[in-house]
């Protein structure tokens, strides 16, 4: 099996960003399948150029995987037509790119950005290749949920092209049972939509790390949050409650913000001119370093906007909070809601209600019991409901194969049964 693999961001362990690109392309290596992979030279979240192209694109290997970078202008988040103008770029240049793979059996393409699909779809015809299509956000929903006002064009184009392309495909993966829902309701054929969690354990993570934050008397509680700081994140709602703790007297909680978007500038300023000297963002760290910054933290924070697209998601960033036992606080609803709800693992406040997201962060500030005991019904469940063999065994499913391992060693798998909540776990494969 020979498969094109087009994915705009591909960030390594040793870089800051979404796991799961990277992660599906292991996934494939350890089925044993072939792999070009074609993505932007600039990474997605800070803009920077890592691997220097010159010309339209350069050809590498690694670990027996062809990687084609193209090229890509330098900070390309810093306006929205610079975004524009390297979407459409990445696009253009990955439809020539890969051409140049022989022998294609599918073409597997990553959604975000949306206007990679119809490269995806034009290789798929001319390699006579199956099309697989992970769909890690849904558009025009996407674009809506963040705040963005397409034309009404606009917005009929894109619904009208990704109900066409999802006829061509062979299958349709996405990230979660309410986005599945969501492709179902326009038609996506449920024989062949999948769901593969943004999680994708490889080994457990180190016990005393994860319980190094038990007990610390005299130090501050760290609430931290780690991901993208642009559109997707209502970090503001999180802003609001930190300054309410602290004004309601809770002088011994700090919030830390990891990570990048053309947003956290803003947040920082604010924040300054707040005074709230109890929050910080030092900025993006790689995927390999945050182990250490979770040992560090006591409780992790995640918070959407209202919009009712975002009930649907379930953001890698909860998984990796609950694998490194951590309890969680979550402002919106959906999804992540009914994981911490099922799990025991967190408490949830309305979207967008800085007054309820201060309360529950308190409730957690202050019980130290509490924030043990559900950091350690997270880890549990996380352990119980979600495996590597699970998400390798569906992308096999997807791509019409099966995984002989999985199969072979399927009776000793969790079953996920007997849950901390007692009550029928959500299937999330």
């Amino acid at each position: 099996m020979h498969v094109l693999f087009l994915t705009f961001h591909l960030p390594a362990p040793d870089e800051p960003g979404a796991a799961r690109p990277w992660a599906e392309l292991e996934l494939m290596q350890e089925l044993g399948w072939q792999v070009t992979v074609v993505t932007a030279s600039a990474h997605y979240l800070t803009g920077s150029i890592r691997h220097r192209v010159r010309g339209p694109w350069k050809r590498t290997r690694k670990d027996g995987t062809t990687i084609i970078r193209t090229w890509s202008p330098r900070d390309y988040r810093r306006s929205s037509w610079r975004r524009l103008a390297c979407y459409l770029g990445y696009s253009v240049i990955a439809a020539v790119a890969g051409l140049t793979a022989r022998r294609v059996d599918a073409v597997f393409v990553g959604t975000d950005p949306p206007f990679v699909t119809p490269a995806a779809s034009l290789l798929a015809l001319l390699h006579r290749a199956a099309l697989v299509v992970d769909e890690r956000d849904v558009y025009p929903d996407t674009a809506l949920a963040v705040g963005l006002k397409p034309s009404r064009l606009l917005v009929a184009l894109l619904s009208g092209w990704n109900g066409l392309l999802r006829r061509q495909t062979k299958s349709v993966i996405t990230v979660s049972p309410g986005l599945k829902e969501l492709l179902l309701s326009r038609g996506a054929d449920p024989q062949c939509t999948f769901v593969i969690p943004n999680y994708f354990p490889s080994s457990e993570a180190s016990a005393d790390h994860v319980r190094s934050n038990a007990t610390r008397p005299g130090d501050a509680v760290t609430v931290i949050y780690a991901g993208s700081l642009g559109r997707a994140t209502h970090v503001s709602t999180c802003i609001d409650a930190a300054e309410l703790l602290v004004r309601s007297g809770s002088k011994n909680v700090r919030f830390v913000f990891l990570g990048a978007g053309e947003r956290r500038q803003a947040y920082a300023n604010d924040c300054q001119a707040r005074g709230l000297d109890n929050v910080t963002f030092p900025g993006a760290i790689p995927r390999d370093q945050m182990e250490r910054a979770f040992a560090d933290a006591d409780i992790a924070l995640h918070s959407f906007s209202s919009h009712p697209y975002w009930r649907r998601a379930l953001s890698s960033k909860i998984f990796e909070y609950m694998s490194y036992g951590l309890p969680v606080v979550f402002s919106g609803e959906g999804d992540i809601a009914d994981l911490l709800r099922e799990s025991d693992a967190g408490l949830s406040s309305p979207p967008e209600d800085a007054e309820r997201l201060a309360q529950t962060t308190r409730r957690l500030v202050d019980d130290a019991d509490l924030r043990s005991a559900m950091g350690q019904r997270g880890r549990r469940y996380v352990s119980e409901m979600f495996s590597r063999a699970r998400a390798r065994a569906t992308l096999a499913r997807a791509f019409g194969l099966e995984d002989s391992e999985f199969v072979a060693g399927a009776a000793r798998l969790p079953t996920g049964r007997g849950t901390t909540s007692g009550h029928q776990p959500t299937e999330y494969y």
